[in-house]
């Protein structure tokens, strides 16, 4: 039997990361069920520090054939401020751990499936994704336009993203947020102090509002949605739009210039609500040429777009 304890420190900034690879690991694992393995970990007071359990009862490690555990484990080294150390272990005596010879994560609170009701290429049903993702909640998505009968059904002006869960039905993306931090509280988007918690939503309610009017309604749909003759792009609305544009590029470089995250070194939803727009900033000449020039912007945005949670609601290509 091999019997191994590891422990290790990550960065603060990098803490809900880690805890999101570890779930998709459990989560394979719940799937797989490779036979004689017990496996565990665990997530101490402070935050970052993570130790892992692992006993099996042949030689080998089941945990290396899983994409899930390649996944978690291909970047590690970036992630903390103190690398794995492994140490062998001898059990002497266990009680009340049958539980924990099967491989499972707590699921009673997901017994009803989340649905996210939305396009892919919003940034808003992106941003409400990703918060799922980080929270490694499953959901499923449905891509439905604004204004169809059943997002009519649940907000009442037609917007997206929606969301369904069993009778509960929640229209405006903070709206969601706020119910899915309440009811599954593990990984919180929004931090608890309450400093904290005002500082994103202070940044939640500035991209909701002037960021995304500015940098997605008035300057990315000129291009997404031309009005100009025979289908161009309008060119007066686009130029009009330049220096407004400009002027929050210039407020984003400014915030993350001394910092991983645009509060403090956490990620949070203000995070997630802004990356899908800087996402869209790099499909388009104008705004992609001041990103380039916004160095610590373009960090930030090279930084967090290797999170899981930002690969795997990217929208699709066309």
């Amino acid at each position: 039997m091999r019997q191994v304890l590891v422990r290790y420190k990550v960065k603060a900034a990098r803490a809900s990361e880690n805890e999101t690879f570890v779930r998709g690991v459990f989560e394979q694992l719940v799937r797989a069920s490779p036979p004689g393995l017990r496996y565990r970990t665990l997530m101490l007071e402070d935050g970052v520090s993570f130790v892992h359990i692992f006993e099996a009862d042949a030689d080998g490690n089941p945990l290396a054939d899983l994409s899930a555990f390649k996944a978690f484990t291909a970047e590690i080294g970036q992630r903390c401020d103190e690398p794995p150390v492994s140490t062998a272990f001898t059990q002497i005596g266990a009680y009340g751990t049958g539980a924990a010879d099967r491989p499972r994560l707590d699921r009673s609170p997901m017994v009803i499936p989340l649905e996210i009701l939305g396009i892919p290429q919003s940034n808003f049903v992106r941003a409400v994704r990703m918060a799922c993702e980080e929270k490694a909640l499953p959901y499923d998505l449905k891509p439905l336009m604004p204004h169809t009968p059943e997002v009519l059904a649940i907000h009442p002006l037609g917007k997206v993203p929606v969301l369904r869960h069993g009778d509960v039905a929640i229209a405006e993306t903070r709206a969601i947020i706020g119910y899915l931090d309440a009811t599954f509280p593990q990984t919180p988007v929004i931090p608890k102090a309450p400093d904290a918690a005002a500082r994103t939503e202070q940044w939640i309610s500035m991209i909701t509002t002037s960021i995304d009017r500015a940098l997605v309604r008035d300057y990315a749909l000129a291009y997404f949605l031309p009005t100009g003759p025979d289908g161009a792009p309008d060119r007066q609305a686009i130029e009009a739009a330049l220096p407004e544009l400009q002027a929050k590029i210039d407020v984003l470089d400014a915030a993350v210039s001394g910092s991983d995250c645009l509060v403090d070194d956490t990620f949070t939803f203000a995070d997630m609500n802004l990356m899908p727009i800087l996402h869209v900033m790099l499909l388009l000449p104008e705004s992609t040429a001041m990103m380039a020039k916004a160095k610590a912007l373009t960090a930030y945005y090279e930084r967090h777009a290797t999170r899981p949670s930002f690969r795997n609601t990217a929208p699709p290509a066309n």
